[in-house]
């Protein structure tokens, strides 16, 4: 990242950051500057003891109030957004937490101070996780103890923003991205967060071009400044000369130009040039990403992320919250495929009914692993999909599977789940297609005999790559050693498609590789099957299967990784 003099480039001043949303945009800058300091260990005299409480409780009502406005402006169906802010309103209502900050109160500490080490202690057990997800909700928590202050100081104020603007901000609230986003902001720049924060995530809902982790932003960018902002090279240009701005108006024209002529492929099916048919899903958490996925031309969902009803609720959701959730998203896609994938958590994301804390959480108690320590939660998820299979559209897959036993032992679970169905006179997919995700390199070399007995494969590429290479993809020093393209991961690759092949499974790849189309041609010469794919990028993906030509890339890769000489 530049240094904060250091963002002069070509007689243009530019910062620089993650791009976490795309998209262009040019505007006029807001900026929203922080102002709040907390003093950590302010005291009080015990006569103002009950007034302090009293003012806590008042800012947390306040809060509350702003979290169920919010709630009113964000439809129904899109259960993400609405599960983030369930999840602030949670904490704020949990009796616990509350009385642990009026504990701290009574101690002597002021309303602020009291927050202050409260939330830090909830912040610390976060930044201990070994996932990236986990430790980007500390950001959250920031935001909420910084709107609990903003309350106690300014109960009244609340932000309004001109339409058409660039929103600047250190961090932001999840409420206030929400009420920020009706008020008709272009794009958002923030100092902090990151690519699974929930200001990535709402912007990405909102189709809003996001630019995160820019350093000194609200220093550097003043009101009223117009902005370029670039969501696909992660690039602001500060007061850009009209040379510039024309140049990127061209850009902005062109980018609506290419995604109308895009549409065109919506009913072409997807085959290479040679006639090789690759089939092109969706990842969905949500209804809305659903319907996305179906007006996309979609042949179905490849991923659907069951574990954030256990992120959202903070507890395991029980057998009926599941088959609604799972029914909903079965029901809407039919007649498309749903893969719903089992709770892919551990130790670092799930904390209750576990002993020990893990040093290393993400080669621990995770997973696979987890899940069949856990029978009585394991299996009413298995009943739950089992119930949403009714209409023959839902296949099951297991996360972090090492071994075959693994698979065994869940078959033999989901079989004892569909006697006490059928004695329940429960309806359901009695064939219902058991896969998993090859993300180990023991999977990988074991994908022979996982394939005797499983549906289907689905390549996580991250984690394959991470336990492959011996590199934290989360480690920012380790940057450049984590490579998805290396001969050793792809090799792998191979092994799993020739064995899936040979027994006679497809093969899938739901992972952020597949949403990067210079990465297609590998994936389709390697033979995978299935490119499971965000809605919005689709379309892209596509056009570029329609160019290729598979007999050529199958060649070529065949060639580079030289995988004749390893069957």
């Amino acid at each position: 990242m530049e240094n904060v003099n250091d963002f002069q480039i070509s007689g243009e001043k530019v910062l620089k950051g993650i791009p976490a949303s795309s998209g262009i945009e040019i505007g006029e800058a807001f900026v929203i500057k922080p102002d709040i300091f907390i003093e950590e260990n302010l005291t009080i005299p015990s006569d103002d003891i009950e007034n302090e409480i009293k003012k806590f409780l008042d800012a947390k009502n306040k809060y509350l109030e702003e979290i169920s406005l919010a709630l009113s402006k964000v439809p129904l169906e899109s259960k993400e957004l609405r599960g983030i802010l369930a999840t602030n309103q949670m904490l704020l209502e949990d009796p616990i937490f509350t009385d642990e900050i009026i504990k701290s109160i009574r101690n002597g500490l002021s309303s602020e101070s009291a927050i202050l080490l409260n939330f830090e202690k909830q912040k610390q057990f976060l930044r201990q996780s070994s996932d990236q997800v986990f430790r980007d909700r500390t950001i959250e928590l920031d935001n909420i103890e910084k709107r609990l202050y903003f309350y106690l100081k300014q109960p009244e104020f609340s932000i309004k923003i001109k339409n058409n603007t660039i929103l600047v901000v250190q961090s932001i609230s999840t409420t206030d991205l929400i009420n920020a986003h009706s008020q008709g902001i272009k794009a958002i720049i923030t100092e902090f967060g990151g690519m699974t924060s929930h200001i990535a995530i709402l912007a990405r809902s909102f189709k809003m071009p996001a630019i995160i982790s820019v350093n000194h932003a609200t220093s550097i960018i003043h009101n009223s400044q117009r902005l370029i902002v670039d969501g696909y090279t992660g690039e602001i240009f500060i007061e850009p000369n009209e040379e510039l701005i024309e140049v990127y108006q061209e850009k902005i024209k062109r980018e609506k130009e290419y995604k109308e002529s895009l549409s065109k492929f919506i009913e072409i099916p997807s085959y290479t040039r040679d006639h090789h048919k690759v089939s092109l899903w969706c990842n969905a958490n949500n209804s809305e990403e659903v319907r996305q996925s179906f007006l996309n031309g979609a042949e179905g969902l490849g991923l659907v992320r069951t574990e954030h009803l256990v992120i959202s609720l903070d507890r395991f959701p029980n057998e009926e919250e599941q088959y609604e959730y799972y029914n909903e998203i079965a029901q809407i896609a039919y007649p498309m495929k749903v893969t719903l994938r089992a709770f892919d958590i551990g130790t670092d994301k799930y904390s209750k009914h576990i002993a020990k804390r893990e040093e290393n959480p993400a080669l621990g108690f995770r997973g696979i692993r987890f899940l069949l320590s856990q029978r009585d939660y394991f299996k009413s998820q298995l009943r739950a999909v089992l119930r949403a299979s009714r209409n023959k559209n839902v296949r099951f897959m297991l996360p972090m599977v090492s071994t075959v036993e693994e698979v065994i032992q869940t078959q033999a679970l989901m079989n004892e789940c569909k006697k006490e169905l059928e004695k329940e006179g429960e309806t359901f997919d009695n064939n219902l297609e058991l896969g998993i995700m090859i993300e180990t390199p023991s999977a990988a070399l074991l994908s022979d005999e996982l394939a005797k007995i499983c549906a289907f494969f689905s390549i996580g590429t991250n984690d394959l790559t991470q336990y492959t290479l011996a590199v934290d993809r989360d480690n920012e020093l380790l940057v450049d050693y984590f490579n998805p393209f290396s001969k050793s991961v792809l090799r792998l690759m191979s092994i799993i498609v020739k064995s899936a092949h040979k027994n006679n499974i497809p093969v899938a790849i739901c992972g952020e590789m597949a949403n990067h189309p210079a990465a297609t041609p590998i994936l389709v010469g390697l033979g995978i099957d299935e490119l499971s794919v965000s809605p919005s990028v689709l379309l892209e993906i596509k056009q570029t299967i329609l160019n290729l030509n598979y007999e050529d890339t199958n060649r070529n890769i065949n060639n580079m990784l030289q995988v004749n000489n390893l069957f």
